[in-house]
């Protein structure tokens, strides 16, 4: 088993357009993401336990408390699509929860292709995924632009466009929120050929969304336009435990 470990760096403007009031902001993070493999699932298909915690937020210039850690179990097949996922617990209220950093990373997730393509060739990249309080049904397609050497290792250079729906439940005051919407992004990743892992992502999307208190009070829209990117810092073999000691 390995640990992968990325420096996750995101630029994103929330705009909120409520009846109540019309805002407008800016969000800068940087966040340590670490994805660590783990036995494969009932199905046989292969597993990621993901950790994403943030080291630095400034929304609209001023330095924000830390929110808590998020982590996720991904299941996932061969070609890296997320089939299901399961939330350690819903995002706290704040900066992580405006910027909704677990499905922006789903979003950006590359799929590669099942058979071997060639340069300028295509493939089908959807992504849809289901946890308890949201859903994402994302189609989308890959493209191979071509390959390079970078410090010994063989990268392929992919771009996957991506359009589609999502739900979520925010957490409002002592309330909760709906939002159902539409988002689409594009993401280039350099992918290590012979390790099977991303070294480089950068992801622009923009996303709108309806909210809804309570399932029928109309709240108004919000508005979330995101460029990031994220960098392979180190990867680290782990040591299968034993459950047969003694």
């Amino acid at each position: 088993m390995q640990m992968a470990r990325y420096l996750w760096t995101i630029d994103g403007v929330v705009h909120s357009d409520s009846p109540a009031e019309i805002t407008t902001r800016r969000l800068i993070a940087e966040i340590r993401v670490d994805e660590e493999s783990l036995d494969p699932s009932d199905r046989g298909r292969p597993r990621l336990l993901v950790s994403i915690r943030p080291t630095k937020i400034v929304e609209d210039g001023i330095e924000a408390a830390l929110d808590l850690t998020i982590t996720m179990e991904l299941e996932v097949d061969a070609s890296g699509r997320v089939s299901r996922f399961i939330r350690s617990s819903a995002l706290p209220p704040g900066p992580m929860q405006r910027l909704e950093l677990d499905r922006i990373f789903l979003e950006s997730r590359p799929v590669l292709p099942p058979t071997p393509v060639g340069i300028g060739d295509s493939w089908s990249a959807p992504q849809r995924a289901r946890a308890e309080n949201s859903s994402i049904d994302l189609d989308g397609m890959g493209r191979l632009l071509g390959f390079r050497v970078e410090k010994r290792s063989r990268l392929a250079n992919i771009e996957i466009e991506r359009s589609g729906d999502i739900t979520t439940r925010q957490t409002v005051g002592r309330g909760t929120a709906s939002a159902q919407g539409t988002t689409t992004s594009r993401t280039h990743a350099s992918i290590d050929i012979d390790r099977g892992i991303a070294t480089l992502l950068t992801s622009v999307s923009s996303s709108e969304f309806a909210l809804t208190l309570g399932g029928e009070i109309q709240a108004g829209t919000v508005k979330v336009d995101i460029t990031s990117t994220m960098e392979l810092v180190s990867i680290e073999q782990l040591e299968r435990q034993s459950v047969d000691q003694g």
